[in-house]
């Protein structure tokens, strides 16, 4: 195993710690704080019923509304229901709020991942890119969309924001 990937797995290990240190607050496997993480938990439920109703991509929530069957999947991005339905289905199939909350700290650990790598990437030595991966995920705005809205779609949206930046200075890079 070469240095870069020793690196990375420290890396990866650290961000999987500081996202379960920075889940605290959501601990409880029972009791849900208030705020929208029950609308994302709901919907969790809901994208569940969707694909196993054979729904792809994702476009109604089966039975929100009364059975009304609302397009709420065309108006949030799918993808993190996509992810905690499948958690839902396979991993945690007892408890729908598990899988919301695996879906945060996995928006938490890749935000922090692809933080580091941008930072390798622009010839940052492995502490300073350490440093900007643990900068960027406790940033105040990312954690308000963790802890006090509860947003789902807008937290992994903005974990992926990092990897967008990684793909444009590779891009750049390579076009020179």
């Amino acid at each position: 195993m070469g240095e870069d990937e020793e690196e990375d797995i420290k890396a990866v290990l650290m961000f999987g710690i500081v996202a379960l240190l920075l889940m605290i607050p959501l601990c409880s496997n029972t009791m849900a704080p208030e705020g929208e993480i029950l609308t994302h938990m709901h919907l969790t439920m809901q994208a569940r019923m969707a694909l196993e109703e054979g729904q792809f991509p994702l476009r109604v929530a089966p039975v929100e509304h009364h059975g009304l069957r609302y397009p709420v999947f065309q108006f949030y991005s799918s993808l993190p229901y996509y992810v905690s339905a499948l958690l839902y289905k396979f991993v945690f199939p007892a408890n729908p709020y598990k899988a919301t909350k695996a879906v945060y700290w996995l928006s938490l650990v890749l935000a922090g991942i692809f933080a580091y790598r941008l930072g390798r990437e622009l010839q940052f030595s492995e502490s300073s890119s350490l440093i900007m991966g643990l900068a960027y995920v406790t940033a105040p705005y990312l954690l308000l969309n963790l802890y006090v809205r509860n947003h789902l779609t807008e937290l992994l949206a903005q974990a992926l924001l990092p990897l967008l930046f990684l793909c444009a200075v590779r891009f750049v890079e390579g076009s020179t």
